[in-house]
This record gives structure tokens, C-alpha cells and sequence, in this order.
């Protein structure tokens, strides 16, 4: 994949190294509490974070750079050897708890200044971000669809790789290095050329592609949190890297719920005025969805839960790998009464096969 799928691994050096700091300091201190809705209570909401499964790249006309005068002798030398700007962007923050706001993926309030080489249609990302320092990646994605990816990106090299976007890491090195490297990598077919009108598009497609795939598998495998706790120098246990599994779990359903209303927005025929009305409150139910997050949106939705107390009780406890949680939904969906339902508006199934639902304060 292109550079997001590096800035992301980043973000989950990040997160999982503080997470396993929090996590080692509270069960010690806690006779190794283990379930997750524990460790929510304790630290006010840290179950709430998710990685987005989609962004949006906000064009700078006047980027103020944190580290200027790194930046822009790097910026003068790439325009020396042939590159063209194709523009400064920066992908605003998304919503999360205030005490962890600082966890949210480094691209997030960050910039990047993006290159084209006139000679190759190499495309190279220089990025600084004010509390993650400053890395690069340079790629070409061919008309294929497959990208060659390059990146100094620490850790980068203990994630799995996407099956048709090929990366190497080298950690240490300078951006022209990098350069001189995927040029002697290259493979010899024909590529998308990068202009400015396109870049932002191409940067998003790339990144929801990454996430989906990385959101069906669960995000990270325990096999890429074990590299990475190995190769950080982290020490936690098996208890600990469960707990930050748990976490990387719930993100990944989150991410293909965000997926799924992406694919049902683009697809649908309702009216736009009539769908900003009512996108707050959809509801996806998808097939990797846990029987407890299904579950709570009966619960939650006042009037709900004591009609059917014990069929809620009996789905949280559904595991999604043995049960469809979507029929299970829909079954006790039908129970309740006519007002009180969730109205169905579709179904979608990419990134995975979900249907879509509207709250019944909305029906009412």
C-alpha cells in the first residue's frame, strides 16, 4: 500500500505502547484485572478509540511546518532534483475522548508535502507531525492497481503486508535514499499519474482500501502485536497483549461499521436532504459484529430493553464466529413492538455483508 498504511502502522506503535503502559501499571495495581469493560472504567473511556476506516485530505495553502528548518531544505532539495509540488495537505482530528486525543492516528492534525518526479511519475510524501517527528515514503501505484511502496517508517517492518501493495522498510535512512531505492525496485509497467486534482483522491481510496483489509482480519493479528511488543522492547505478558488485542478487536468492528455506512451512502438513491437527516442515526449490523455490540443498540435505545430482557441478555452472549449476529439482530428486531423496531433501509456487502438500519426515535 502507499504511505498511509505505514503512518498507520505508526499509529499503532503508538497506541499499543501506551496502552501496554497503562495496562502494566493498572493490573498491577488491580491484581491483573482482565476485562475490558474494566479497564474502560478505570482510564474513562479508552474502549472509545478507534482507528477511522475512511479520511479526507484537507488542502494547506499556507502549511506552518513545527520543524522548518528540517523541512524546508528537504522541500528545496526534492525541487532541485526534478520534483513538483502536487500540494501540502493535512487530515483533520476526529472526534474521540479528550484524554485521548493525543493516541489518534499521527496523520491527524499533522502535514505532508507531497512530490511528483517529472521524470518517473515517482510520487514521494514528506511528513511532520508536531508529536511523531518526521518520516517519508515514496510510491508508484501502477494502472494495475498494485503500488511499490518505500518508507522509513520505525517498527513498519513488524505489520503484515497487504497481498497487492508490496513495501520495503528502511528505518534510518534519509528520503533521497529512499529514492534511490525504489528506483532500483521498480518493476517495468505502466502507472497512475499524480497531479494535484487526483492526489487526494488516490490517498483516500488507498487508505480505505488498507483499512478494510486490515479491519476483516481484526486490524492486528496477535502474531504483528508480538513483533512489535519484541521489537519496541515492550515488556508485557500474555494477560496484557490479550487486553490490547481486545482493544485492536473492538477497533476493527468500529472501522467496518464506518465502512459499511460509507458503501451504503455512495450506493443509496434517497434524496441528500433527506439522508443528512438521518445519517446520525443508522445502525450497522455486520457479520464480524460481536453478539455485545449488537446488543447494545437495543439496550441503549430507551423503551427497549424491558421488552425483551432476556433475548438482549442471550445476544450479547452470541459469539459471531458460530452465529449470524445479523439474524439473530433482525429476530429480535421483529419482537418488538411495530413502533419500537429498527426500520430497515438495505443491506450492503463490501467491504463485508452488513444491513442497515434506522434508530426508532427516527420512525417514531
Amino acid at each position: 500500500m502507499a504511505f498511509f498504511l505505514q503512518i498507520l502502522g505508526i499509529l499503532f506503535l503508538i497506541i499499543l505502547f501506551v496502552v501496554g503502559i497503562y495496562v502494566f501499571i493498572f493490573v498491577r495495581a488491580t491484581r491483573r484485572v482482565k476485562k475490558l469493560s474494566q479497564l474502560d472504567s478505570f482510564y474513562g473511556g479508552l474502549h472509545g478509540f478507534k482507528a477511522p476506516a475512511r479520511i479526507k485530505l484537507i488542502r494547506l495553502s499556507e502549511p506552518e511546518w513545527t520543524n522548518p528548518e528540517q523541512i524546508e531544505p528537504i522541500i528545496n532539495e526534492m525541487m532541485a532534483q526534478g520534483f513538483k509540488s502536487v500540494g501540502t495537505y493535512m487530515v483533520p482530528n476526529t472526534h474521540s475522548s479528550v484524554q485521548y486525543q493525543f493516541l489518534l492516528h499521527p496523520i491527524h492534525g499533522g502535514t505532508q508535502a507531497s512530490f511528483v518526479s517529472q521524470e518517473d511519475g515517482l510520487t514521494v510524501i514528506l511528513h511532520e507531525h508536531p508529536k511523531f517527528g518526521i518520516w517519508s515514503e515514496a510510491f508508484w501505484k501502477y494502472t494495475s492497481g498494485k503500488t511499490l511502496t518505500v518508507s522509513n517508517a520505525q517498527y513498519g517492518e513488524c505489520f503484515n503486508v497487504h497481498p497487492n501493495h508490496p513495501k520495503y522498510f528502511l528505518k534510518d535512512t534519509s528520503i533521497f535514499e529512499l529514492i534511490d531505492e525504489i528506483r532500483k525496485k521498480r518493476s517495468v509497467e505502466p502507472y497512475e499519474p499524480v497531479t494535484p486534482e487526483n492526489f487526494p483522491i488516490l490517498i483516500e481510496s488507498l487508505y480505505a482500501e488498507e483499512m478494510d483489509w486490515r479491519n476483516l482480519q481484526g486490524y492486528l493479528t496477535e502474531e504483528e502485536l508480538q513483533r512489535f511488543v519484541t521489537s519496541a522492547d515492550i515488556e508485557l505478558d500474555q494477560s496484557d497483549l490479550d487486553i490490547a488485542r481486545s482493544l485492536v478487536i473492538d477497533s476493527a468492528s468500529e472501522g467496518l461499521s464506518e465502512a459499511c455506512q460509507d458503501s451504503f451512502i455512495k450506493t443509496t438513491s434517497m434524496p441528500v436532504a433527506e439522508w443528512e437527516a438521518i445519517r446520525d442515526h443508522l445502525v450497522v449490523i455486520h457479520d464480524r459484529m460481536s453478539g455485545e455490540d449488537a446488543a447494545s443498540f437495543l439496550d441503549s435505545t430507551p423503551g427497549l430493553g424491558e421488552h425483551l430482557e432476556d433475548d438482549i441478555e442471550a445476544l450479547e452472549e452470541l459469539d459471531s464466529a458460530t452465529t449470524s449476529i445479523r439474524q439473530a439482530f433482525a429476530e429480535i428486531n421483529q419482537k418488538l413492538p411495530k413502533n419500537l423496531q429498527f426500520k430497515p433501509l438495505g443491506q450492503v456487502e463490501k467491504p463485508i455483508s452488513a444491513d442497515i438500519y434506522l434508530t426508532p426515535e427516527e420512525i417514531l
